[in-house]
């Protein structure tokens, strides 16, 4: 919301400085964002008059002029504008001036002639556009008077971040309320005279389909204006400094009677409807053009105003094309109505814009100021551009009652911790314009229609501090005893993982759990996603089912930064619909690696990352005994060189090469290793058991067998170690070969089985007997057979 400070002070003349009013409208919960001064940093520039001019001797484009501001010795300037005249009065910049750009004049020679000072165009003064000239002055204006006071540039612009429940200070009289309750100066509301005697000419009959989208419609026919009227002055650098340009008085007025009560209100061509007006929702097939120059194809949830012609306006967000008020308007009419905030709520996002009144509407409009507004448009209307009021229809009522809150004094020490006297209380809420009674519990208030944010007695007791000052709370030190936290031995998984990843080189992100449809569709879970209703942003309309694709665009992103070693991770919320439509939230770990396996060195020659790299990654990670992978099947991932993570029977997990078409798709290159981890899916987290280690030799026998080559190698060593052989401590792969002296369709798996007791030194018949117990175990399981 911006606004003038001047025009502010004309409705609340409060004697606070700017840096005061500001200070007190933030503290009083309108946060002031900024104040920008609207002269920009002008100074020093008069109006003068030109007596005499004469081409400059040494430039042919150049003229020297005589200026008079006032004082007893004229200026000679050097000016280079082809409309410098004698007579004209213009903006003179002295000597020492500083325009809004930063530039400093200086006395100083123009091609051998004496320059003391510039004459200058609206633009370079940054009060206009025009640059072609110098900018001329009424003669009606003394001369040597600062352009600053002539064009009212001694004024601040203020820009307020509102919350969304203070919809009511979105206009200046909302904000001069808040000033009369602060500093105490009442504020002053425009005068509004309505007609009481209204012909019948140009009335029209409005019907309303959709009450509970729109409770309240007013209109007001015009007939007879002079559209091409100028609009007042003052009214139009309101507007200006309020960020709206001026159209024509229609519009312009429209607009400042909105940025003055609050009330959004729009006028059409009465000339152009066709038939009654009538407000319900769209229909399929509909087609509006918006005054903005955008076609919209309107949907069933959209709350139109239409005519017999078809739809003419987006309630409460913008009118239509077809009528509009142009050039050649006399005729009008004002349509004032109250659109419920659920019937224009979040539109913006499927319009792809926004607009003052949808702004003002999505949280909420006083339906008891709507009358006030459409008369004090129609009078200004009337004084401005002539033109006789015809007619007034209304259809719905004003609704907006407020409910009493029984206030209780007492509670305020409670919850404040700080005193304020009852009557101090009690002149507040009349300052804010409430309705005080005096009961025996308190007070019965009853809050302004506009307060909608007013529901409860804690309210009430914000409103109290909010007026008061946040500065009169005390300030006191909680008293407490403090001690070490004890850091528990059984540790969460997530922070395990996390770790044990930051030790291996991964960098920890963090991203949105919304993500684009198609990123979603290459990456996540199929059939399972979670569709927003109102998305955040276009690219945001999916609840993520895996991490994957969020971090295959932050490898995208620092690949095009040139980082060609990246190692990251992250842990979050996942989201899944069920069958039954239920939706699941899932903890998961993932992580995302390419580029070398180390760091660029002198010592070590480099390759790139593999699936067997961040496996075991991954084993050591979850450092758990039982921790088995299994050849696997993803959309996602490279056919081939791809695993399931099974612990203890339960899959926990996936990692493998990514696709090479997601790795083209997405500028990844073509080695990019993924893994992804449910960690709800983890056994439970025990507290570490200490085992002494033993002191007696570990026997080692190398076995070698031969068994069918679609095999998977991991579960040999699954049974082996599941078999229950007695005196068997581990069992590690150490070579596989297909080839020469190997049977076709088998291959070759060398095992290192290792053989200890924890009490004495084994015999070479106990092992022997617990390696025959492993082939015979290899041979039932795989009809493996050993090779000598």
């Amino acid at each position: 919301m911006k606004f003038s400070e001047n025009w502010l002070r004309t409705v609340c003349p409060t004697l606070l400085t700017t840096e005061e009013l500001s200070d007190a409208l933030t503290m009083a919960g309108l946060e002031v964002e900024s104040v920008q001064s609207v002269a920009k940093g002008l100074e020093g520039v008069v109006v003068g008059l030109i007596t005499d001019t004469r081409l400059h001797p040494n430039a042919e484009r150049l003229k020297i002029c005589d200026v008079d501001i006032g004082l007893e010795e004229q200026l000679q300037i050097v000016c280079g504008a082809p409309n410098a005249a004698i007579g004209m009065k213009v903006p003179t910049a002295l000597v020492k001036a500083r325009l809004p750009n930063g530039l400093v004049i200086k006395k100083a020679k123009l091609r051998g002639e004496l320059s003391q000072g510039m004459l200058c165009s609206a633009s370079e003064l940054e009060i206009g556009d025009d640059s072609a000239g110098l900018m001329s002055i009424d003669d009606g204006v003394p001369l040597g008077s600062d352009i600053r006071d002539v064009f009212d540039l001694n004024d601040n612009v203020f820009e307020l971040k509102l919350t969304a429940n203070r919809g009511d200070c979105l206009s200046i009289m909302g904000i001069a309320r808040e000033l009369q309750a602060i500093d105490g100066v009442s504020a002053q509301y425009p005068t509004v005279e309505e007609v009481t005697t209204l012909g019948s000419r140009g009335a029209l009959s409005v019907v309303v389909d959709e009450q509970s989208a729109c409770p309240l419609y007013l209109g007001l026919s015009i007939q007879g204006i002079n559209i091409n009227s100028r609009t007042p002055e003052h009214i139009l650098k309101k507007l200006e400094r309020s960020g709206v340009r001026g159209i024509n008085p229609v519009v312009d007025l429209t607009n400042y009677v909105m940025l003055e009560l609050g009330q959004p209100m729009h006028a059409f061509d009465q000339d152009k409807l066709t038939g009654d007006i009538v407000v319900r929702y769209g229909q399929e097939g509909e087609t509006l053009d918006l005054l903005n120059g955008q076609s919209l194809a309107v949907t069933e949830d959209m709350l139109l105003i239409t005519d017999d012609s078809g739809p003419i306006a987006l309630a409460g967000i913008m009118g239509g094309a077809s009528t509009a008020v142009d050039e050649s308007t006399t005729n009008i009419f004002l349509e004032a109505a109250v659109f419920s905030t659920q019937s224009v709520a979040g539109k913006w996002r499927v319009l792809g814009f926004s607009t003052d009144a949808l702004h003002r509407f999505e949280r909420g409009v006083d339906s008891n100021g709507t009358k006030t507004a459409l008369w004090r448009l129609a009078n200004l209307i009337t004084e401005v551009c002539n033109g006789e009021v015809e007619s007034l229809v209304k259809t719905g009522s004003s609704l907006n009652q407020k409910k009493t809150i029984i206030f209780r004094p007492e509670r305020v020490r409670r919850l404040l911790g700080i005193d304020v006297a009852v009557d101090r209380m009690k002149q507040i809420f009349e300052l804010l314009d409430m309705t005080v009674i005096s009961i025996p519990e308190g007070f019965s208030v009853v809050p302004p229609s506009y307060r909608f944010d007013l529901e409860i007695e804690e309210d009430l007791i914000e409103e109290i501090i909010r007026i008061e000052g946040f500065e009169k709370l005390p300030s006191t030190l909680p008293l407490s005893t403090t001690s070490m936290m004890r850091l528990p031995e059984l540790v969460s998984w997530n922070e395990r993982l996390k770790l044990s990843l930051t030790r291996q080189g991964y960098q920890e992100v963090i991203t949105y759990s919304f993500v684009d449809h198609s990123l979603e569709s290459d990456f996540g879970v199929k059939n399972k996603g979670v569709s927003l209703i109102n998305p955040i942003a276009e690219q945001y309309t999916v609840m993520r089912t895996n991490l994957l694709g969020s971090l295959a665009l932050v490898l995208q992103r620092n690949l095009s930064h040139r980082m060609d070693r990246i190692r990251v991770f992250e842990t979050s919320l996942c989201f899944e619909r069920s069958d039954t439509e239920e939706i699941k939230q899932i903890n998961k770990i993932a992580g995302m690696v390419t580029g070398t396996v180390v760091p660029e060195q002198w010592g070590h020659i480099n390759r790139e990352v593999d699936f067997f790299d961040v496996k075991g990654d991954l084993e050591q990670m979850l450092n758990l005994e039982d921790v088995n992978f299994s050849v696997d099947q993803h959309d996602s991932f490279h056919p081939g060189k791809v695993a399931s993570i099974w612990v203890r029977g339960v899959n926990i997990g996936i990692v493998g090469e990514l696709h090479p078409q997601l790795g083209q798709k997405y500028d990844l290159g073509t080695s990019v290793v993924a893994f992804e981890i449910d960690t709800d899916a983890l056994p439970e987290s025990n507290v570490p058991d200490f085992h002494a280690y033993s002191k007696l030799p570990i026997v080692r026998r190398d076995i070698a067998v031969e068994i069918d080559a679609d095999t998977e190698v991991g579960r040999l060593v699954i049974e082996i170690n599941t078999g229950k052989i007695q005196y068997l401590k581990d069992v590690r792969l150490f070579d596989v070969y297909e080839g020469k002296g190997v049977s076709d369709g088998k291959k070759s798996v060398a095992l290192a089985v290792m053989f200890q007791d924890d009490q004495k030194t084994l015999t070479d018949e106990q092992v022997e007997k617990s390696v025959s117990l492993v082939l015979q175990l290899l041979k039932v399981k795989f009809n493996a057979i050993q090779r000598l």
